[in-house]
């Protein structure tokens, strides 16, 4: 299978605030229940909830960042996951580094705002409450550590995003494990899987990491999606490239033994898919695919159209 067939498009609706143009070219991912939908954006630092209209989402609060995670250092957060479990949202930061360089030498930023990985408690009408956890930014306790202890991934974290570095693009939080999917490193051309047990009185990753090593053609993975019993993985280059994009379904059979399968293979093109979420519809869900950068044609005005594609049954 390469195509997953196109069902049409669902608008999002920044027009209430200011500045919506800019999120809309930086929107990095979106998790939808019936009711709203939560979207992050890889620049600055805050996160939108959406109000649904049969196929229409209207934003309707902006949250600043600080306003829950006040410790979290200065800078772009550089928000690249995002999911909904336990009644909660989680967030997560790349934790990648960059490389910058002036007339006299090139060095290694380490960037620690873009180090979140926290969870906000939702109340019963969808809301942010005040109650919100983070790992440390930095330190022994710090989701960065916990995946460098690993020794597969150990040397990452002396290199830039776009170097081999440490670079988180997906999440899927499940009720004893987080698995974090990474752009960056490949292990011995594999994509990474990282899996991290949930410890502890706040339920927050922690413990050495078990990785899944994934055969996607040397692709990196740039989002993940929790569908019924398996993992949608988006799966993209590591650096800068136009293509290939593709989605591959991860499930697994009788034994706990997994298989992957390809889904769906994306046209060349100068957008670059950004992000995956499940669609609850009427009858069956859909699966919502968002860009970056989006073309002219899918932006109309301070909205944005995703691309609504069919599950294959048996998902």
């Amino acid at each position: 299978m390469g195509k997953l067939p196109h069902i049409g498009h669902v608008e999002f609706d920044y027009s209430c605030i200011r500045h919506a143009r800019s999120l809309i070219r930086s929107l990095s991912g979106i998790a939808i229940t019936p009711e709203w939908a939560w979207a992050i954006s890889d620049e600055g630092r805050t996160f939108e909830r959406f109000r649904r209209f049969k196929d229409r989402f209207f934003l309707v609060d902006q949250y600043e960042l600080d306003g829950f995670f006040p410790d979290l250092p200065k800078g772009e957060a550089d928000l690249e996951a995002i999911d909904l479990q336990d009644s909660s949202l989680w967030l997560c930061g790349s934790h990648s580094s960059l490389l910058t360089h002036d007339k006299a030498k090139t060095e290694l930023e380490k960037k620690p705002s873009r180090r979140l990985i926290g969870t906000v408690v939702l109340s019963d009408k969808g809301q942010p409450s005040n109650r919100a956890f983070s790992l440390p930014f930095q330190g022994r306790d710090s989701l960065r550590h916990i995946l460098g202890s690993h020794p597969s991934l150990s040397s990452s974290l002396a290199l830039p995003c776009k170097g081999g570095g440490l670079d988180i693009e997906g999440m899927a939080v499940w009720d004893d494990v987080i698995c974090f999917g990474l752009r960056g490193p490949l292990v011995n051309g594999l994509a990474v899987l990282a899996y991290v047990g949930r410890n502890g009185p706040l339920r927050l990753p922690a413990g050495m990491p078990t990785l899944v090593l994934l055969d996607l053609g040397g692709l990196g993975i740039r989002d993940l999606c929790r569908c019924g019993g398996s993992l949608l993985i988006l799966a993209g280059p590591t650096m800068d490239a136009d293509k290939p994009f593709k989605i591959y379904r991860r499930s697994f059979g009788a034994g706990g033994v997994s298989s992957l399968q390809l889904l769906h293979d994306f046209e060349d093109g100068v957008e670059h898919p950004e992000g995956l979420a499940l669609f609850p519809g009427p009858e069956s869900a859909g699966l919502l695919v968002f860009y970056d950068k989006p073309s002219k044609k899918r932006v109309t005005g301070n909205s944005v159209w995703a691309d609504w594609l069919e599950l294959p049954s048996g998902r």
